[in-house]
This record gives structure tokens, C-alpha cells and sequence, in this order.
């Protein structure tokens, strides 16, 4: 079965390699959990940059594309 992937998928993955690049809903729903009480935030598309460099390009290619980023931390926050 063929996963229909986020609009800039292939265009993320030219910037950090697909390895680094996951879009499918388990994993979406899995990197919006954390400790915190706010709600979670469901995003479109999981990147993990390895640079500066490649998080630069990503911020350019959301600019262009008008495609807003969540950042995420190391999801232990328990503060309010």
C-alpha cells in the first residue's frame, strides 16, 4: 500500500536525507506527546535536522512555501 506523503516530503528529505524524514500519522501522533498539560500539536511532517545548515534550509523552504514549523525539545516539560 502507498503512503500519501506531506506536500514537501521529497523536498525535505533533499535536504537531510529520508532516513530523517517521517510523515506517517503514528509518528506524528507519537512526537506530539510529551509531559506538558497543553494540548498537543499534530504536525504535517517530522524532521530531524543534523546540522545548522540543513535546519537553515529547512526554515527557507517553509518561508517560500508559507509552511509554519513547530519546534520540539526534548518533550520532558512538566512545567504549566
Amino acid at each position: 500500500m502507498s503512503q500519501n506523503h506531506h506536500p514537501l516530503y521529497s523536498q525535505i528529505c533533499g535536504i537531510v536525507g529520508e532516513k530523517y524524514v517521517k510523515d506517517s500519522l503514528m509518528s506524528r501522533i507519537t512526537y506530539s506527546q510529551e509531559m506538558s498539560p497543553n494540548k498537543p500539536v499534530i504536525s504535517g511532517v517530522i524532521v530531524r535536522p543534523g546540522s545548522t545548515e540543513e535546519v537553515a534550509e529547512i526554515v527557507k523552504l517553509a518561508n517560500r512555501t508559507k509552511c509554519p514549523i513547530t519546534l520540539r525539545g526534548g518533550a520532558q516539560s512538566a512545567s504549566v
